[in-house]
């Protein structure tokens, strides 16, 4: 609102407020919302020393992202100074602390003010160059808002520098862009409008039929007392009689016709309340979808990209340098290129079966299995990986047990817990994979040498929370899909899974699934 002074009384008041609590709560964001205030009000000296007292606050209390957008403000500061050299210095802190809290909007704002920074300091080309990078990001991720906003930047840049065809180019962007949003966003208001239109109509055709019903009801009643005043005259007038008791006859169709009426509005109103729950259950949908696609993307942009990098980064140096190599490190090649494309495989099937089982499309058909035999083929699959690293897996269940389960539900339990296994294991360390009968249920265990679960993350180890998982011992790191699978899979058998592990002792995977009824204990 312009109402610079007063912001500044509420602010400070908040401060205020703050140091009087213990622990200090974050005042990180308060000090840099000072440092705009006066920012607007051209006081730059101000709003550089309250945005340096905000990235002191957010440091102390090892806040990445607030550490990030403090440094960037600080750097916008140094631009509207002159200073772009150190403009420039804090805005690539502040891009580095995006990339590394994997922030993507405060990612494309930075490359945008970086490209700011080049344009001021009259480097044109890295201007173009940062403005190209954020737009890409937007792009990529469909943040039709910003990839607008440096649409418009680069039509600026170019504008500024008497490149008017670009300009005119990019403005044409800029244009067509704001129509869509604009278009869905218009949409989005017409079909709110239109809900609480109809909502509305229906509220004033029941307000409508209320005030019927009190002015039948009042004319029920000066019917009541006419009927009264003509009983007493009824010796004056035999025709006054008639017409009083065809009158009552009218007044009883009336009250038919309300309690019809009534009976109509009870209907439309169960009618409302099921659209609405009608319209609450397309929002819950709409939701998960959501949540679904937003996972998926994550782990296609973090996790399956990396395989597929190396696949190409190996193949194509030894498609353009093949000769300049000795065969060792040919060799030494195509086993990355193997391991990778496994690893890539791996992660997609862990990503099609989740999706499958989101979507409600994954078939259950659990048959009677022997348990020694479904694991001895998966252990298959993963005797050179273990022969690499000196790795010694150990099949310790009977060969009489069988279960009542699905099969290639349970193969994926076993290759993601024999993977993990894998992958937290020191070189000449021990995988040993045991089974027992325990009340109709057998319970199997997955367990490894390896370097064990931090208590923390062992809480969250099954719930797909972002940051849960850790590197392992060949510097990979995984999505946690494969545990959250191995989850929703003995649970659609009705059984358990959980997980016993201390720091440097390993870790042990215990999951139970049924038993055929008509099956024997051995």
């Amino acid at each position: 609102m312009g109402k610079y002074d007063e912001a500044l009384h509420y602010f400070e008041e908040s401060i205020k407020l703050c140091k009087e609590l213990s622990p200090i709560p974050d005042i990180g964001i308060t000090l840099n919302n000072i440092g705009w205030v006066y920012f607007n009000k051209n006081k730059l000296d101000l709003a550089l020393t309250y945005f340096y007292q905000a990235l002191s606050a957010n440091e102390a209390i090892n806040d990445i992202r607030g550490i990030g957008a403090s440094k960037g403000n600080i750097g916008t500061i140094y631009r509207h100074m002159g200073d772009f050299k150190k403009g420039l210095e804090y805005h690539y802190h502040a891009l580095n602390n995006a990339q590394q809290f994997d922030d993507k909007y405060w990612e494309i704002i930075t490359l945008r003010e970086i490209s700011k920074d080049y344009h001021s300091a009259n480097q044109l080309e890295k201007s173009i160059e940062f403005a190209n990078r954020s737009l890409e990001v937007a792009s990529a991720l469909g943040f039709h808002v910003e990839e607008r906003n440096t649409l418009a930047w680069l039509a600026s840049i170019h504008e500024t520098n008497h490149h008017f065809k670009n300009a005119a180019r990019f403005y044409k962007l800029v244009h067509q862009l704001s129509d869509s949003l604009f278009r869905v966003e218009k949409a989005e208001i017409q079909n709110q409008f239109f809900t609480v239109y109809e909502f509305q109509a229906q509220v004033k055709e029941n307000q409508l039929l209320q005030m019927e019903q009190e002015i039948n009801s009042k004319i029920i009643r000066n019917q009541k007392y006419f009927l009264f005043l003509s009983f007493a005259l009824i010796i004056i007038s035999l025709v006054f009689t008639v017409y009083i008791i065809t009158t009552n006859k009218k007044m009883e169709i009336a009250n038919l016709q309300l309690k019809d009426k009534n009976c109509e509005i009870e209907q439309q109103k169960e009618v409302i309340q099921q659209k609405v729950q009608a319209i609450e259950e397309k929002n819950r949908e709409l939701e998960k979808i959501n949540q679904i696609k937003d996972k998926l993307i994550a782990v296609i942009a973090h996790d399956l990209k990396n395989p597929f990098n190396n696949i190409s980064g190996y193949s194509e140096l030894l498609v353009s340098r093949y000769h300049s190599f000795e065969k060792k490190e040919i060799q030494e090649f195509l086993k990355i290129i193997n391991e990778s494309s496994a690893k890539g495989n791996y992660l997609l099937d862990n990503l099609l079966q989740w999706y499958r089982l989101q979507t409600m499309s994954l078939q259950f058909l659990p048959l009677q299995l022997n348990l020694y035999n479904i694991v001895k083929d998966e252990l298959l699959f993963y005797t050179s990986i273990a022969q690499d690293r000196g790795i010694n897996i150990i099949n310790s269940i009977s060969q009489g047990i069988t279960i009542h389960a699905d099969s290639n539900m349970l193969k994926t339990i076993i290759r993601n817990l024999v993977t993990n296994a894998l992958k937290y294991t020191d070189k000449n360390g021990i995988i040993s994979i045991s089974a027992s009968y325990n009340n109709r249920e057998v319970t199997v265990a997955v367990e490894d040498s390896g370097r064990g679960i931090d208590p923390l993350i062992k809480e969250k180890l099954f719930t797909g929370e972002h940051g849960v998982t850790s590197t392992g011992q060949g510097g990979e790191k995984g999505s946690g899909l494969g545990l959250i699978l191995c989850k929703d899979f003995v649970e659609m058998h009705h059984g358990r899974i959980w997980v016993e592990s201390e720091p440097g002792k390993g870790a042990k995977f215990f999951f139970t699934l049924p038993v055929p009824e008509d099956t024997e204990q051995e």
